[in-house]
């Protein structure tokens, strides 16, 4: 059996259930012949390796044979979802699978037209990252600028904005910047809904945050907490991802300026708490560690003993 089958199933089974079930819904179909191929293979191995073989084959659909999903629900939570088969049951070229937000039903001709669309713009982004790893003398500025997704919440839009961030970043145009990397955090929280925490989502909310730094410094507090929420989750406290991001956040705020953050609410990264600094009772911290970091940069200065 493909080693890939064990790894991709092994990843899924160490995550928390909240992501298994949003992994396991991308993938419904369990009649296509691909997926009757490796329910046949795994089966009869199925109690001794202690494997349910209907979330196996799932999971190695989704990973990397990547299901079609025409029709899932709307970002709003409305709207219900389809999920077609395995898109190498109808095309031989090596695409990654459709993501796009429809409310009606879907055609096969429309799913085709779809598939075209996407193995086109897949094509042309591979195109890019060829050039630009290989350092070959040619100007993609004009051709990343014109990138354009399907859909905006369709999982190749992620490739396409977070091309254009980097881009107008380096062009040092950071309105346009921050509008492409707002546009990369609302895909990843479309498609993963904003409970889900990873590196990428960590890393997609400080790009964010850096761009947003010459245009609204309070919008960049935000993205920067956001990214420290995620990297305490994702990392722990006293890795570098976190170290870095609070101390770019503590930067921020120190240019604020500000006293308090909202109340019930941590000073520092914005976390729900109902600690208080024991001294003025007036900051809440979510944990020990973040009251520590925040007060010598910021709330030393202005912490006034209850009275």
């Amino acid at each position: 059996m493909d080693p890939q089958m064990w790894a991709s199933y092994w990843w899924y089974k160490s995550q928390f259930d909240e992501v298994k079930a949003k992994v396991r819904d991308f993938y419904v179909e369990l009649d296509c012949a691909k997926a009757i191929k490796i329910h046949d293979i795994v089966a009869p191995i199925a109690v001794r390796e202690k494997i349910d073989v209907s979330e196996f084959v799932r999971i190695r659909m989704v990973c990397n044979f990547n299901a079609v999903r025409i029709n899932p629900a709307a970002a709003d939570g409305q709207g219900t979802g389809r999920n077609f088969g395995c898109v190498r049951q109808h095309h031989s070229t090596n695409i990654l699978g459709l993501y796009g937000l429809y409310t009606q039903s879907v055609t096969t001709s429309q799913a085709n037209t779809f598939l075209k669309q996407e193995k086109a713009l897949k094509e042309e982004i591979d195109q890019i990252e060829y050039i630009l790893d290989n350092g070959r003398p040619i100007d993609v500025t004009g051709i990343i600028e014109t990138l354009r997704p399907p859909h905006p919440f369709h999982y190749l839009a992620e490739l396409c904005f977070k091309m254009q961030g980097e881009m107008y970043t380096q062009l040092g145009q950071f309105q346009s910047a921050a509008r492409a990397n707002q546009a990369v955090v609302a895909c990843r929280d479309a498609i993963l809904g904003q409970a889900y925490n990873d590196r990428y989502t960590a890393f997609a909310c400080e790009r964010l945050g850096d761009s947003l730094e010459r245009v609204d410094m309070g919008a960049a507090e935000k993205a920067y907490q956001r990214t420290v929420r995620t990297l305490q989750i994702t990392d722990g406290f006293d890795q570098p991802y976190s170290q870095f991001a609070i101390s770019k956040l503590l930067s921020i705020q120190r240019q604020l300026n500000k006293r308090t953050g909202e109340r019930g609410c941590c000073a520092l990264c914005a976390a729900a708490s109902n600690r208080k600094c024991t001294r003025c009772g007036e900051v809440f911290y979510c944990s020990r560690e973040h009251q520590k970091k925040h007060w010598p940069t910021i709330h030393k200065k202005q912490c006034k003993p209850k009275v």
